[in-house]
């Protein structure tokens, strides 16, 4: 066994110890395969350039030496050459305790959310990368999120879907008109209140986002009932872990069919990883088709699927509300279940269409613009000229409309606007949708110099800006 530092080979492996943290034995199969150097992955887009049968079997690290950032320079049995930041290895240790902490935890809610559901201004939100990204993050953690002002003409949702990700083309066309019709193929199409549920559970994959924009809501009732199917899931596994372990691990047959379709999936009602973490609900009680399972698990199966069907219908748990023309419900599939309470046709319209995207692409949409949007502005002393004596919303903050202006908060400058800059300020990008008066003056416009994702954007200052200026 050799040791330098805080790396050691014990027995062709390699044992890395940041700091007080434990030490961390790491299989050699792992980290070679981790190898980022030019022979391995591809400079410009970073994948790999071998197969993993390229690799000896028998592979072994023969020396290993701490650089002096704390990462590690590896030699390999083959002759090959690794280097491993700490901040790399930091943020892909293996121990329990280290992939706790990457889990991104949801944020389970109940009824008492509908006091601040998470609703951004549609175009607004086309105009501003920085309130896209809040709506999205929020959308992230709740499993669903709002859209208003969105026109209220047939065809919109896809365009909407589109926006946000790509629509997907089912059975029922690229979108679905959702309204009280004679001969319904389905209960959709009808006035019957219904339960909660997760959409085409028949399909595999299911989709992964549903869009459903109002246009007309004039009828009595059809109220939008919401419920977070994984905190269900969590009161379920609390109040009974057999009873989770079976939906968790049996699954049902779910099918639907109408004269020119024949679709059929089988997947479990509550879907963990590995960890057993919820990672999906499937639940939809007019699509469920018949249970193959053995038959000593039937009367214990349909025992817990009754108790996850009682939490479902918690009043506690169910978020109401009603969609107004021009309101957009944007809903992750296979977590926010929806439904909605019985309505009279008879008295007035109620038109909803409707489309679905897939999950992955919003998901992406969400990490590009964390990719690219400007860091914080640095706390600084601000020159002598600077106007500016407010905060600036934050963008969760202006998208609820909440953000005040405060005469006494902290003054934040960029670098343009410090009394040493000798250079002009670079050109800015200014939000339409500022809410606040005093976010910006001819000097400082407290939003870093325009990212190269708003550059082909040059909209006019807000109203009741200090400036009266075009954006320099």
């Amino acid at each position: 066994m050799a040791e330098q530092g805080s790396v050691r080979v014990v027995e062709g492996s390699l044992q890395w110890q940041d700091g007080a943290a434990p030490a961390w034995q790491i299989s050699s199969d792992w980290l070679r395969d981790n190898c980022h150097c030019a022979s391995c992955r591809h400079p410009g887009n970073g994948q790999k350039l071998y197969e993993i049968v390229d690799l000896p079997e028998d592979l072994q690290v023969s020396v290993a030496e701490q650089q002096a950032d704390g990462g590690v320079q590896v030699r390999w049995s083959d002759g090959h050459a690794s280097a491993y930041s700490a901040a790399w290895l930091r943020a892909h240790a293996l121990s329990d305790a280290a992939r706790r902490a990457r889990r991104v935890a949801p944020t389970l809610w109940t009824r008492a959310l509908g006091a601040r559901l998470p609703a951004a201004d549609w175009p607004a939100l086309l105009a501003d990368p920085a309130l896209e990204l809040a709506w999205l993050e929020q959308y992230c953690a709740l499993g669903f999120g709002l859209l208003r002002r969105v026109p209220t003409e047939p065809g919109q949702v896809a365009l909407v879907g589109d926006r946000l990700g790509f629509v997907r083309v089912t059975n029922y066309g690229r979108l679905f008109d959702v309204k009280s019709v004679p001969n319904p193929t389905n209960l959709a199409y009808t006035a019957v209140g219904l339960g909660v549920h997760s959409d085409n559970p028949y399909r595999h994959p299911s989709p992964g986002v549903q869009l459903l924009h109002c246009l007309e809501s004039e009828a009595p009732g059809g109220d939008t009932l919401l419920v977070d199917g994984f905190h269900a899931a969590e009161m379920l596994r609390r109040e009974d872990p057999v009873g989770f372990a079976l939906l968790a691990r049996v699954p049902m047959n779910f099918r639907y069919a109408d004269a020119g379709t024949e679709l059929h999936a089988r997947q479990t009602l509550i879907s963990t990883d590995m960890d057993g973490v919820v990672r999906a609900v499937h639940f939809n009680n007019r699509s469920a088709d018949w249970l193959d399972a053995p038959a000593d698990l039937a009367r214990d199966w349909y025992r817990a699927y009754r108790a996850f069907a009682r939490i479902l219908k918690r009043p506690e748990l169910e978020l109401v509300f009603r969609l107004d023309p021009g309101d957009c419900v944007v809903m992750q599939n296979d977590r926010t279940l929806h439904g909605r309470t019985v309505f009279d046709p008879g008295r007035g319209r109620r038109h909803l269409q409707g489309c679905y995207i897939d999950g992955d692409a919003m998901e992406s949409r969400r990490l590009v613009l964390r990719r690219q949007r400007p860091p914080e502005p640095i706390e600084r002393t601000p020159g002598p000229k600077c106007l500016n004596r407010s905060t600036q919303p934050s963008p969760a903050a202006a998208m609820k409309g909440t953000a005040k202006a405060s005469a006494s908060s902290t003054m934040r400058c960029s670098a343009a606007c410090l009394p040493s800059a000798t250079a002009p300020p670079p050109r800015w990008w200014r939000r339409p949708s500022c809410m606040t008066s005093a976010i910006c003056c001819m000097t400082c416009r407290r939003i870093l110099p325009t990212p190269a994702w708003t550059r082909s954007m040059s909209p006019p200052g807000p109203p009741g800006c200090r400036s009266t200026s075009a954006p320099r």
